[in-house]
C-alpha cells in the first residue's frame, strides 16, 4: 500500500509540474505571439489603404490617359483627391516627391516645401527613410518617433509608403504604435489571469487526488491487517478447540483402560498418561499463545474474550478431570500392588 501511494504521489507530482511548465512556457510565448499578430494585422491594414490610394491615382491618371484632362490637371485633382482620403480613427496619406518636395500633407503649411532632410525627437531622417523604402518595387516601412496632434512629447509611429510612377510620387501613410504595447499588456495581463486560475485548478486536482489515494491505502491496508489478525484468532482459537477435544479422548481412553484391568497393562497405561500428559502441555502453550494474540487485538475484537473465558473453563475442567483420574490410577496401582 505504501509503494503504490508513492508511485501515485510521484505520478502525481510528475503530471502536475510538467503541466504547470507547459503553461508557463505558453505564457511566455504568447506575448510574443499577441505581440506579432496585432502588428502584422497593423501593417497588413495601412499596406492595404496605401494599394487602395494608388488605385484611386490609377483611375485619375486613366482620365488624363484618356484625354479627359491635361497631365497637370490629373496631378491637381489627384492630390485633392488624396488630401481629403480618410481611413479608420484619423488615418490619412501624404505625398512627397522623389527629391523630398511635399506634395499632400492635409493641407497644411508644410505642402510645397521640401522636408527631405526632416528629422524625428531621435535625429532619425524618417522622410528620406520613408521616400527610400517607398521607391522599391513592394514599397516599405518605416519606424519613427512623432508627437501627436496637441503633444509635444513624441510617440512610436510606423509608416508604409509605395511610389506612383506616373506622378513621381511616393504616397505614404501611418499610425501611432503605443497602441499595440496596451493592447498586448491588456490582453498578456487577462492571459495572466487564466494561467493563474488554471495553476490553482492543477494543483488543487492533484492535492485532492492525492488526499484520496492516501486515504484509499490506508482503509485497505487497515482492513487487509484487521483480516490477518481475525484469521490469526481463529486459526489459534481451531487449534486449542482441537487439542481440548484431542485430551477429552485421551481422557475417555485412560477411563476405559482403568475401567479393564490396568495392572495387566500397566505399560500401556503409561504410554497413554504420557501421551496425555503431552496433549495437557500443548494446550497450555496454545493458551499461552491464543492470550498473547487477544491482548493485541482487544481494542478491535471484543468477542475473542468471551471466546478465551470458555476456552480457559474448558481446560480448568480437563485438567481436574486429569488429577481425578490420575488419583483414580494411584488407588488401583496401590490395589494392584496389594
Amino acid at each position: 500500500m505504501i509503494i503504490l501511494a508513492l508511485i501515485t504521489l510521484i505520478g502525481t507530482l510528475a503530471i502536475g509540474i510538467l503541466s504547470v511548465n507547459r503553461i508557463l512556457i505558453m505564457e511566455r510565448g504568447s506575448e510574443s505571439v499577441l505581440r506579432a499578430s496585432i502588428e502584422e494585422d497593423y501593417d497588413e491594414n495601412i499596406k492595404n489603404q496605401v494599394d487602395n490610394a494608388i488605385s484611386m491615382l490609377d483611375a485619375v491618371y486613366a482620365g488624363y490617359e484618356n484625354g479627359d484632362y491635361s497631365y497637370e490637371e490629373a496631378e491637381t485633382r489627384g492630390a485633392d483627391l488624396l488630401r481629403e482620403l480618410r481611413y479608420g480613427d484619423g488615418g490619412y496619406f501624404w505625398a512627397d516627391t522623389y527629391d523630398g518636395e511635399n506634395v499632400v500633407l492635409l493641407g497644411s503649411a508644410t505642402e510645397g516645401t521640401n522636408r527631405m532632410e526632416t528629422k524625428d525627437a531621435d535625429g532619425y531622417q524618417m522622410v528620406k527613410e520613408i521616400i527610400r523604402v517607398g521607391q522599391e518595387p513592394d514599397g516599405g516601412y518605416t519606424d519613427y518617433v512623432f508627437p501627436k496632434e496637441g503633444e509635444t512629447e513624441s510617440s512610436p509611429k510606423r509608416s508604409y509608403s509605395r511610389a506612383f510612377e506616373p506622378f513621381g510620387w511616393v504616397v505614404g501613410t501611418g499610425n501611432y504604435i503605443d497602441y499595440i504595447d496596451e493592447t498586448v499588456e491588456k490582453e498578456t495581463q487577462a492571459m495572466r489571469e487564466n494561467v493563474k486560475t488554471a495553476l490553482i485548478a492543477i494543483i488543487g486536482t492533484g492535492s485532492l487526488l492525492i488526499v484520496i489515494v492516501m486515504a484509499v491505502c490506508l482503509y485497505m491496508a487497515f482492513s487487509l491487517s484487521r483480516s490477518f489478525q481475525v484469521a490469526q484468532i481463529q486459526k489459534v482459537t481451531e487449534e486449542v478447540t482441537s487439542s481440548v477435544a484431542q485430551l477429552s479422548s485421551d481422557a475417555e481412553q485412560l477411563l476405559a483402560f482403568v475401567g479393564n484391568d490396568v495392572v495387566a497393562s500397566y505399560d500401556t497405561f503409561d504410554e497413554v498418561a504420557d501421551a496425555y500428559n503431552q496433549d495437557a502441555g500443548k494446550i497450555d502453550a496454545l493458551i499461552s499463545d491464543f492470550s498473547a494474540t487477544s491482548e493485541e487485538l482487544l481494542a478491535s475484537i471484543d468477542g475473542v474474550l468471551d471466546a478465551m473465558e470458555g476456552i480457559a473453563t474448558a481446560t480448568n475442567e480437563g485438567a481436574k478431570g486429569t488429577t481425578d483420574i490420575a488419583q483414580k490410577t494411584v488407588e488401583v496401582k496401590s490395589k494392584a500392588d496389594t
